[in-house]
């Protein structure tokens, strides 16, 4: 089978390799879709996050097609998603029912420290039905399904912020996550979002999946709107919104997520960072705001699901390109074009 091969920064290999055979506790999946992450851009941008000789990819939907002996639950030519996090089940985290902050999550993950999808088959180990293999329902295909991954990341980050029927919300950055953010947001109540970017492209769709109001932050000044939207901050200094969610991953974004945030407002990180990022921590105290890191998901893959099932969220509307895995270079240098991609996936 073909498999991408991480190398080093800017360095993914195509090679053929063997088809893994399944133990009789695993099951083998067949890929028909895998996405290219924010991490995995990082990865090969700056080589992190995973070593050399490492098959990427954790955002992936397929059909069983080798089920192990002790596996119950699951048939041949199935269509699944899989939840790429594995646990170890015993450490403090994973007793303490936070199986996503495992100690060994992201050594045992798929995609990380198992080999991933950005290959045609893949081993998944511990193939619990619904917990980390998912049965499709009729209506969700495998190629929206690659995208629950980053729809439950979303879901758990709103979670998190426990968002009011008639909160004024600001969603820093319009990649795949944020795009995510703002949909599931507007499935509550009377929630006013605003999402903020440098890409038209991706803040024109921000606008037909029907976020109420887009800046961009290159052509106009974001804290000028913010006011205008939702009221100066106490003492005219910022502005006045409820939630912000960071989901750029970029300095300035932080710092203008603590201008923007109101007095006991909620700021919930979700970007992972290449770089430091200077901030005056003073603002926190001032603000007294509440200011939580979001990471992974718990039990949000079935809500994930759900939402795209009943149409409330559209996957597929993210998915600008599709490559075959032998243009894997090709396909990453498109993720990284903002004002020219959205999501990019490979199809098998």
């Amino acid at each position: 089978m073909k498999a991408a091969i991480f190398k080093e920064a800017r360095k993914l290999e195509v090679t053929e390799i063997p088809v893994p055979k399944p133990t009789e506790d695993e099951i083998l999946i067949k890929v028909d879709y895998c996405g290219i992450c924010g991490s995995d851009l990082h990865t090969y941008t700056k080589g992190l996050y995973v070593n050399p000789g490492q098959i990427m990819g954790h955002e992936f939907a397929g059909v069983v097609k080798e089920i192990g002996a002790n596996v119950s639950g699951l048939t041949i030519d199935q269509k699944v998603v899989i939840r790429p996090l594995i646990e170890c089940g015993s450490c403090q985290h994973c007793l303490a029912g936070m199986p996503h902050l495992c100690a060994n999550g992201l050594v045992d993950g798929i995609g990380y420290g198992r080999p991933g999808a950005f290959a045609e088959y893949i081993i998944v180990p511990k193939p619990l039905v619904n917990k980390v293999v998912f049965p499709l329902p009729d209506n969700v295909s495998t190629k929206e399904a690659a995208l629950i991954e980053p729809l439950a990341v979303a879901v758990h980050g709103v979670k998190l912020a426990n968002v009011d029927l008639a909160d004024k919300v600001v969603v820093f950055g319009a990649g795949t996550i944020g795009l995510f953010v703002a949909q599931v947001l507007k499935t509550i109540g009377n929630c006013h979002v605003t999402q903020i970017d440098i890409s038209n492209k991706r803040l024109e769709l921000a606008k037909e999946l029907g976020v109420d109001v887009v800046i961009n932050a290159q052509e106009e000044n974001v804290m000028e709107r913010l006011v205008e939207i939702t009221g100066a901050g106490n003492y005219g200094a910022g502005a006045s919104v409820d939630v912000v969610f960071e989901c750029a991953g970029v300095p300035i974004t932080v710092n203008q997520s603590l201008e923007a945030v109101r007095h006991g407002g909620k700021i919930i990180s979700l970007a992972l960072f290449e770089e430091n990022v200077s901030l005056d921590p003073t603002i926190l105290v001032q603000k007294e705001i509440s200011w939580k890191g979001s990471f992974a998901y718990n039990t949000e893959f079935k809500t994930a699901i759900d939402l795209l099932s009943s149409g409330k969220v559209n996957a597929e509307a993210l998915i600008s390109h599709l490559y075959p895995i032998d243009e894997v270079t090709a396909a990453f240098e498109k993720q990284l074009k903002a004002n020219e991609s959205v999501k990019v996936c490979f199809e098998f």
